[in-house]
C-alpha cells in the first residue's frame, strides 16, 4: 500500500504514484524518468516512494504491467442500430490501437535494457495471465462481431486477434520514429484498413 508522508492508508495513493509515472514516461520518454520527479509529480517524498518500490526499474515496470487493459469491456453487448455495430468495431479498434501506441513507447527502451528486460520477465511469470489473454479477449470479441454478422464468418478470430495488435503496433512504432507521414496514414486510416481487411 502506497501511503502519503502525512496520511497513512490512502487508498488512492497508489493510482497516484502510478499515474504520475505514467505521465512522465509519455512525456519524457521512459529513459528520462526520475523518482525524484516521479514523486514530486504525485505529492510525495522521494524517501516515502523508495519504501514502497525498490527502485525506479521496479516502478516503471509496475506502470508497464498496469497499462495493459486486462479488463477493456471488448466483450460488452453489440449495440443493434443499423450502422451502429460497425463504427462500434471501429472504436474497439481504436482502442487496440492506442494499447499498442503506449506499449511502442516503452517497447524499445525495455527491450534495449538487459536489467529493464529481466525484471519485466521476473514480473509477469508472478503477475496473473499473461499478454496472451489480452489476445484472447479481442479473438472473443472479434466473434462477436462475427456471430452479429459484421464480419465474414470464415474469420478466423485468434489470427485476426493477431494481426489487428501487429498491425497496430507497427504503425504506431514507425509514427513514433518517423513522425506522421502520409505514406503511413494517419491512426484512423489504420483502424479503417483494418475494419475493412476484417469485413472483406
Amino acid at each position: 500500500m502506497f501511503t502519503r508522508d502525512d496520511s497513512s492508508g490512502n487508498p488512492d495513493t497508489r493510482s497516484r504514484v502510478l499515474a504520475a509515472t505514467r505521465k512522465l514516461m509519455d512525456e519524457r520518454g521512459v529513459a528520462r524518468v526520475r523518482v525524484d520527479a516521479v514523486a514530486k509529480e504525485a505529492g510525495l517524498s522521494a524517501g516515502a516512494l523508495y519504501r514502497h518500490f525498490k527502485g525506479r526499474e521496479e516502478l516503471i515496470l509496475a506502470v508497464i504491467l498496469e497499462s495493459v487493459p486486462r479488463d477493456m469491456p471488448m466483450t460488452a453487448a453489440l449495440p443493434s442500430e443499423d450502422g451502429a455495430q460497425e463504427d462500434s468495431l471501429s472504436t474497439l479498434i481504436d482502442q487496440i490501437y492506442e494499447h499498442e501506441k503506449r506499449m511502442a513507447a516503452v517497447a524499445v527502451t525495455v527491450l534495449a535494457d538487459e536489467q529493464l528486460s529481466s525484471g519485466f520477465r521476473d514480473m509477469l511469470s508472478r503477475a496473473p495471465g499473461g499478454p496472451e489473454d489480452f489476445t484472447r479477449a479481442l479473438a472473443a470479441a472479434l466473434r462477436s462481431y462475427v456471430e452479429a454478422g459484421v464480419l465474414r464468418r470464415d474469420l478466423d478470430v485468434g489470427v485476426a486477434a493477431t494481426f489487428v495488435q501487429g498491425r497496430c503496433f507497427h504503425h504506431a512504432v514507425l509514427d513514433r520514429l518517423h513522425g506522421p507521414r502520409e505514406a503511413l496514414g494517419a491512426p484512423p486510416a489504420v483502424t479503417a484498413e483494418i475494419v475493412n481487411f476484417l469485413k472483406a
